[in-house]
């Protein structure tokens, strides 16, 4: 009789534990997706009139954009100390944004650099190490680079030659990131572990390397970044081209995190083209049937919701290359929720478009 009291005690004690770290898990996935801490990452290349349209910005629109920032009381913070604190958890403020800019092209020191000294305004740069060596033209010096580092930038790695990495085995990708990294510190005396992709490609097999390397890494989708991100595949906010103007800017610096959660699982590249997409939900939002979504400019109408799943089927196979959904909803006082998902679908010659 004793015995039998003892195994039952066990057998509800065993129980009672594994209720509660089930109602723990739950819990910390919860919190995580009700986390409202969310980081705006800016992208920018040419500060200039003179270079290519797509990847270039006025620089008076440019500085529109700071004066933006100043006026309305945004918190700019370097890219390396924003994403740590992000997602060690640690709080930011409510308008956290942070300034890079992609490749290390002269416009970034002769106008972008004097104007983010007036604003005293850090920033970041992702620079390809192999054309700033071989002095190509349009690109900085290191002397330039180094003058930067004395007024607030962080000089990060971007690889060296500025690879297609999805066309690159791993051996190969290993030496793009190591002979980058070492360049940048034997250059500028630090080089702090944050990766920016190339074009903004990646694989799971990519971001899987760089977390063993203990990178933090930046893509090219846009969204604000929050906990529930890919610590290997941060979303940033282009500010170049069509996307530069001042309506765009205001939106996308205003926007807040959609709580989407195992984005660490999702796998962006597609050896066939895909057609069905899904956004996982911790639970139905409250504003899920404001939730819209976008496909090469078009708003999408095939969205079905199987209890905290979103399905998105497009119309039509995306192309071969880079593409995405951007999905938007409501957020109350003229901000908006805001996810993308990058689709890279793999060409069939396997070489991969500028």
């Amino acid at each position: 009789m004793h015995q039998l009291s003892r195994n039952l005690i066990v057998a509800f004690s065993t129980l009672c534990a594994m209720l509660c770290l089930t109602y723990s898990d739950n819990s910390f996935a919860n919190n995580k997706a009700n986390n409202d801490n969310s980081l705006v990452i800016l992208v920018y290349h040419h500060i200039d009139t003179k270079t290519p349209a797509a990847t270039s910005t006025d620089p008076d629109l440019f500085q529109q954009h700071l004066e933006y920032l100043k006026d309305n009381n945004f918190s700019v913070l370097p890219v390396e100390q924003a994403v740590k604190q992000l997602m060690n958890g640690q709080s930011l403020p409510d308008k956290a944004v942070s300034i890079t800019f992609d490749d290390g092209y002269e416009s970034i020191y002769t106008t972008a650099f004097p104007l983010l000294k007036q604003y005293n305004f850090p920033f970041s740069v992702f620079v390809s190490t192999q054309p700033i060596n071989q002095q190509f033209a349009a690109m900085m010096n290191w002397s330039q680079i180094n003058e930067m580092t004395k007024s607030g930038a962080t000089i990060l790695n971007h690889t060296v030659s500025h690879a297609h990495l999805l066309e690159l085995n791993e051996q190969q990708l290993n030496k793009e990131i190591t002979h980058a990294q070492d360049e940048i510190k034997q250059n500028v005396g630090r080089a702090p572990a944050v990766f920016a992709y190339p074009f903004g490609e990646y694989s799971r097999t990519i971001a899987k390397q760089l977390e063993q390397q203990n990178y933090f890494a930046l893509a090219q989708y846009s969204g604000p970044a929050s906990l529930l991100s890919d610590p290997q595949a941060l979303p940033r906010f282009s500010m170049s081209g069509n996307y530069a103007k001042m309506e765009q800017f205001t939106l996308k610096v205003n926007t807040k995190p959609m709580p989407i959660i195992n984005q660490n699982d999702y796998e962006p590249v597609f050896d066939s083209p895909q057609q069905t997409f899904e956004l996982s939900f911790a639970k139905r939002p409250a504003y899920a049937d404001q939730i819209n979504c976008f496909f090469n400019g078009q708003r999408l109408e095939q969205l079905h919701w199987d209890d905290e799943q979103l399905e998105i089927h497009l119309p039509e196979a995306p192309n071969e290359g880079r593409s995405r959904i951007n999905c938007t909803a409501p957020a109350g006082k003229g901000r908006f929720y805001w996810h993308s998902l990058p689709i890279f679908t793999t060409p069939k010659n396997g070489k991969w478009p500028d």
